[in-house]
C-alpha cells in the first residue's frame, strides 16, 4: 500500500476504501538519483514519498548526477526499464541480493544501458516473455554459489531490433556465471525453461547455460575459461557457435541439435564435445582443438588441422 502526501496551501488527507478484488493500477516511477544510489530511498524517485514495489514499473533514466541504483535490498518489481546510458547494479558489496521481475516481458534495456549482476546478485524473471535488449546484461565477479545468475522461468526471448548495434544487445559474463531455469520445486535447470537468443545478439564470456537454449545469434567463448552448455538440450536456430581465444573452451555436456544450419567456428582454444552434436551447418576450424568423445555430425566442412580428435562426420 502506497501513501502520498501533497501540500497545496494545506494538507488534505483522503481515505479510499477499495472493495475486495479491485485491481490496483500499476504506478510508474522514474529514477532521478537526487540523493544517492539507494533503491529504497524515496528521494531518488520522481514520485517522492514511496519507492516502486511489486505492482509497479521502474524506469532507470540517465541523470546529470551519474547516480544509479545499487540494490541494497531484495527488490520485486512488475517491470524494469533501463534507459540509454543508465545502469542498475544487483549484488556487488551489498551481500546476496535478488531482483525479481514479475511481468514475463518486464525487462527492457535500451541502447548503451546496462543491467549489471555482480557477486551474489541474481535476476529472476517470472514466466515466459520477451526481453527487449538493446543494451547489455553484464554478469561480473563471483563464482560457485556466489556467481551472478540470470534465472528464467518459462520461455524468455531476447528480442531482435532493427536498430541493434554490433556491440549492443549482448549477455556478457566476465566471470563464471549461470543462466538457469526453474521448475517450481527449487531446481534450476528445467526442460520447460527456454532462452531464445535473437538474431544479431550474442552471449559471450564465462558462463554455464543450464536452460534450453535456442541460438539464433552467436554463442561465443571469447576469453580464458569455460563456456559450458549443460543440463538441457541446446538448439541451433541458425546461430553460430564460436571459440576465438587461445585459452577459451566451449564445453558441450548436453546434446546440441541445429535443425537450421548453424556453424561451429573455432579459430583458437578448444571445443570439448561430451555429448552428441548434430548440425546441418558447417564446421570451420582454422586453429585450436576439437576433442570429441561423442559423435559430432556436420553437413559441411570438417577438421582442417591434425589437432582434431574425431569422430567428426561430414560429407
Amino acid at each position: 500500500m502506497k501513501t502520498y502526501t501533497q501540500t497545496i496551501g494545506f494538507v488534505l488527507a483522503i481515505v479510499l476504501c477499495v472493495a475486495p478484488g479491485t485491481v490496483v493500477e500499476a504506478l510508474t516511477f522514474t529514477w532521478t538519483g537526487n540523493v544517492n544510489t539507494n533503491w529504497n530511498n524515496a528521494g531518488n524517485w520522481d514520485l517522492g514519498g514511496a519507492v516502486p514495489d511489486a505492482d509497479d514499473v521502474a524506469i532507470i533514466a540517465s541523470n546529470i548526477n551519474n547516480t544509479y541504483p545499487d540494490l541494497e535490498i531484495n527488490v520485486q518489481i512488475q517491470k524494469l526499464q533501463i534507459n540509454s546510458n543508465a545502469r542498475c547494479v544487483v549484488g556487488n558489496n551489498n551481500g546476496a541480493r535478488t531482483l525479481t521481475i514479475t511481468d514475463p516481458s518486464g525487462l527492457s534495456v535500451q541502447s548503451s544501458g546496462k543491467l549489471i549482476i555482480e557477486v551474489d546478485g541474481k535476476v529472476d524473471i517470472l514466466g515466459g516473455g520477451v526481453m527487449d535488449l538493446l543494451g547489455d546484461i553484464e554478469l561480473n565477479t563471483g563464482s560457485g554459489s556466489n556467481a551472478p545468475t540470470l534465472r528464467v522461468r518459462g520461455t524468455l526471448e531476447v528480442l531482435r531490433s532493427t536498430t541493434l548495434n554490433a556491440d549492443n544487445g549482448d549477455i556478457v559474463a566476465t566471470t563464471t556465471a549461470f543462466i538457469e531455469g526453474y521448475d517450481g520445486d527449487g531446481y534450476w535447470g528445467n526442460l520447460d525453461d527456454t532462452l531464445v537468443l535473437g538474431y544479431g545478439h550474442e552471449m559471450r564470456g564465462l558462463m554455464e547455460i543450464k536452460v534450453l537454449l535456442v541460438n539464433n545469434g552467436i554463442v561465443h567463448a571469447d576469453r580464458a575459461g569455460d563456456l559450458v552448455l549443460s543440463c538441457t538440450p541446446k538448439m541451433g536456430g541458425g546461430g553460430v557457435w564460436r571459440v576465438s581465444h587461445a585459452n577459451a573452451k566451449l564445453k558441450v555436456d548436453t546434446p546440441v541439435v541445429s535443425g537450421r544450419c548453424g556453424d561451429l567456428v573455432i579459430s583458437a582454444g578448444e571445443v570439448e564435445i561430451n555429448d552428441a552434436w548434430i548440425s546441418c551447418g558447417a564446421l570451420h576450424q582454422s586453429g585450436g582443438l576439437i576433442d570429441a568423445d561423442r559423435a559430432a555430425i556436420f553437413q559441411q566442412g570438417g577438421c582442417t588441422d591434425l589437432q582434431c580428435d574425431c569422430p567428426i562426420e561430414s560429407p
